[in-house]
């Protein structure tokens, strides 16, 4: 009899550890009966913590699947469903109505518990908030696409003053070579012209130059 006693006595201070883990950790964990609609048979405090609803509330039949936003709900039915048959884990990152109507992310974790005979009983399973890690990923690839957009912008850019800048320095270059051979052999009109194409293109390179400076100044 005192063995038998001792037994209780331990066996009822670790169910009382595991309460205590359950009620205290950061996510809602649950037990859900299988039948369609069925009622949450426990859902530790944590739901009240993370979401504003009482255990009481969000124990209700069909509650979890009311406060699943509209979007993802079917999504989330045929997920369920094909977990049903298959008999694997649920596995799911959804989105979901707070008591204020704050919209959440949820990831939702849960497998169909069955009895000896494989008659499904019950759902049991986790569900963590990640709307902060969520949020840091969407912001992430905003940053991201916004990156590219500029990068793509530069080369078009780059492009751009590539050609315009290769465009006089070509004529210079050109003028200068002819200038530098011919120089001697050219009639003075010719000489004359030559020299007025070359401080042209030379102002319009020098021009096109400031116009950079100047960018990169703004930038």
């Amino acid at each position: 009899y005192a063995a038998a006693q001792q037994e209780l006595v331990e066996r009822q201070k670790a169910e009382g550890r595991f309460r205590t883990l359950v009620e205290e950790i950061p996510a809602i964990v649950y037990s859900e009966e299988f039948e369609v609609g069925g009622a949450r048979q426990y859902i530790n405090r944590q739901v009240e913590e993370l979401f504003g609803f009482t255990a009481e509330e969000a124990s209700r039949a069909n509650f979890w699947k009311s406060a699943v936003h509209p979007d993802d709900l079917e999504a989330v039915l045929a997920e369920e469903a094909r977990c049903e048959r298959t008999g694997e884990p649920f596995r799911m990152e959804y989105r979901f109505f707070t008591k204020s109507g704050e919209v959440k992310w949820v990831r939702d974790q849960c497998v169909l518990v069955h009895d000896a005979a494989g008659t499904p009983l019950f759902w049991q399973g986790v569900s963590v908030d990640i709307t902060d890690t969520k949020r840091a990923l969407e912001h992430e690839r905003e940053v991201t696409r916004r990156l590219r957009a500029l990068d793509q912008m530069k080369n078009t850019f780059l492009d751009a003053v590539s050609h315009e800048l290769r465009t006089p320095l070509a004529a210079i270059v050109g003028i200068g070579l002819t200038l530098e051979h011919k120089a001697d052999i050219l009639a003075d009109a010719d000489r004359s012209d030559l020299y007025t194409r070359l401080v042209a293109n030379a102002r319009k390179l020098d021009r096109l130059l400031n116009d950079l400076l100047d960018l990169d100044r703004l930038t």
